[in-house]
């Protein structure tokens, strides 16, 4: 059963141990509300009902580096109704700098009801299907009142807009909805708005920091303003460490099945595939931000007989490489090749030659061309002659989502398989908790080996996504991970509903989504922040990593060195990660010059 009561553990958040008595909330006696630190990236959920514990923590601190996203968290709770709440955050400062309040983000964390499945929520390799519903806290909201939950019918309703009159109403996103269409307008506020909390009840607050590129090393100390009419305001402490390096790439690609496409129209709708270009530049952005440096890509060339497909071609690499997608590999993942009599090589030669050239005007050094998708040991056999026509006549890579069977080799057939494979294919997807053996195996070969479905994306689990898409593949040896999929629709409808099961979908499976569109934009998740950790989380490793290289070649430093390479060699992601974070930056500081 998940955990739904809020842990007195509270006290260590990201970064360091809360212990300084003086640093802590001020707030007058008569205040009707009490604020408390809360844990951040966890499975344990806060909701409405949840207590807090008076050991909790009554300050916020968390420790960074210059360019990274950080979060905390706390919680509010009234002893009486509180209308308008509101809630902001000063600039903070240090002995040498500055860092200004608008790189600090506050969102309302939202609780509604989903279809998830409390006996078995997800499984590896499996999709999920709609259970529940389930009150769970997901979405990191600036307006409350975007989604109005029903707690007695445990329904959910969401605000849209009529695109031709924009007349606001709340639609049913609880089951089918014959008038929850994908045309609607969605829109959060730009900014988080005063919010109403019944007495008794908690309201979860999330804070994410970017810290700018260029801060200076040190701890910026400001406060976060939480008030609301006819009381004085409780002022809750916000301390930030910042440390006196910069983060390294990570050592595993970051990628995700990004679906989304320009549609060529600046009429936006809320779907999985089409975007008009504000909607793609903002997930871009979101991407990009979330540490997803290599996502997918879906846009769709027209076969090459479509010059405004090609035009939405060229401006998705451009679009591309000014949100900072990383352009060195691009992975593409909607032209199928089968060969013929199902597909015409000239054609590919032509299509895909065109792509390869135009990607490599925008910087990219490897054309990697997906598919079949999840291919068994019958239908990869069927394609080894269409990918050496790729890799032979066209210069593109393959890569896929395959069943082991392609390369366990457990039978002469299969041994013999995978030796052709292993010549025509260059990075294979496995599904499922990460296989040493498997990585040792592909890396012999001389393949990479990524990872996805350990779980599909969208579940409501923030810990096991920082895990499972962090060390925890760094361990096993694997080059990268492409989770399935930042938004994927199996509904009859829109990805914020969760029950809008098809008629011909026998098993009803769940709507994959790590963020949520929206007409402008998108909504973010807890789930979403969770897999930004594990990307940073293996960026303080590579950083480590590069330290350890550098001090081995100071003989001064070189013994203390291959100690800590010893210390990295016994890492086990399975324990507390945000204490292992803490080890990996005071193993880094000790091989910093001048810091021994």
């Amino acid at each position: 059963m998940r955990k739904t009561v809020y842990s007195a553990s509270v006290a260590l958040v990201t970064g360091f141990l809360i212990c300084c008595e003086s640093a802590v909330a001020q707030a007058p006696k008569d205040t009707p509300f009490i604020v408390r630190a809360a844990p951040t990236i966890t499975n344990d959920w806060i909701l409405p009902t949840s207590s807090i514990p008076k050991t909790a923590a009554q300050a916020l601190s968390l420790a960074a580096c210059p360019g990274e996203y950080e979060p905390v968290s706390f919680v509010v709770m009234p002893s009486r109704d509180i209308e308008g709440l509101t809630v902001s955050c000063s600039d903070l400062t240090s002995a040498d700098g500055m860092i200004g309040a608008e790189a600090i983000e506050i969102k309302l964390v939202k609780c509604w009801y989903q279809g998830y499945d409390l006996a078995k929520p997800w499984e590896p390799w499996g999709a999920q299907e709609v259970k529940g519903p389930v009150l769970l806290p997901e979405l990191l909201v600036n307006d409350d009142d975007l989604v109005r939950v029903d707690h007695e019918k445990k329904q959910n309703r969401l605000r849209v807009a009529d695109p031709k009159t924009g007349e606001a109403r709340y639609e049913d996103i609880s089951g089918n909805n014959p008038g929850l269409t994908k045309e609607l307008l969605i829109r959060d506020a730009d900014t988080l708005q005063p919010v109403n909390v019944p007495a008794g009840q908690v309201r979860q607050f999330w804070v994410t920091v970017r810290v700018p590129d260029d801060a200076s090393a040190g701890t910026y100390e400001g406060k976060i303003t939480v008030r609301c009419e006819g009381s004085s305001d409780v002022l809750l402490p916000l301390r930030l460490g910042v440390h006196p390096f910069k983060l390294a790439r990570s050592v595993v690609v970051h990628s995700i099945y990004y679906r989304g496409q320009l549609s060529g129209s600046d009429d936006p709708i809320i779907h999985d595939n089409s975007k008009t270009e504000e909607q793609y530049k903002a997930e871009l952005r979101n991407l990009v931000a979330h540490g997803i440096d290599s996502p997918l890509c879906y846009q769709p060339t027209g076969d090459g007989e479509s010059p405004a497909a090609m035009d939405r071609m060229r401006r998705m690499f451009q679009l591309r490489k000014e949100a900072g997608i990383n352009m060195d590999r691009f992975f593409y993942c909607a032209w199928g090749y089968s060969g013929p009599p199902q597909d015409e090589p000239e054609l590919t030669r032509r299509v895909l030659g065109e792509m390869l050239e135009l990607s490599r005007s925008f910087g990219s050094r490897e054309f990697f061309n997906y598919g079949p998708d999840e291919a068994g040991p019958e239908q990869t056999q069927r394609q080894i002659e269409p990918w050496t026509f790729l890799r032979d006549e066209i210069g593109v890579k393959t890569y896929l989502a395959a069943s082991p069977q392609v390369w366990e080799g457990k039978t002469p057939a299969r041994r013999e398989l995978w030796n052709q494979v292993k010549e025509v294919v260059h990075l294979l997807i496995a599904g499922g908790a990460p296989n040493p053996e498997w990585a040792k195996r592909l890396h012999e070969a001389g393949l990479l080996i990524f990872n996805y479905a350990n779980p599909q994306c969208g579940i409501e689990e923030p810990l096991t996504y920082r895990r499972n898409c962090g060390l925890l593949l760094w361990k096993a040896g694997y080059d990268g991970v492409t989770n399935y999929a930042y938004q994927a629709t199996f509904g009859g409808q829109i990805m914020w509903n969760d029950f809008d099961i098809r008629a011909d979908d026998k098993r009803g499976y769940r709507d994959h989504v790590m963020a949520y569109a929206t007409s402008n934009g998108v909504v973010d998740t807890l789930q979403w922040e969770g897999r930004r950790e594990a990307v940073d989380d293996l960026r303080y490793l590579s950083t480590l990593l590069e330290k350890i290289e550098v001090a081995k070649k100071d003989p001064a430093r070189r013994g203390r060195a291959r100690e800590i390479e010893k210390w990295v060699a016994a890492i086990d992601p399975s324990g507390d990660l945000d204490e292992l974070r803490r080890g990996i930056v005071a193993k880094i500081l000790e091989l910093l010059p001048g810091m021994e």
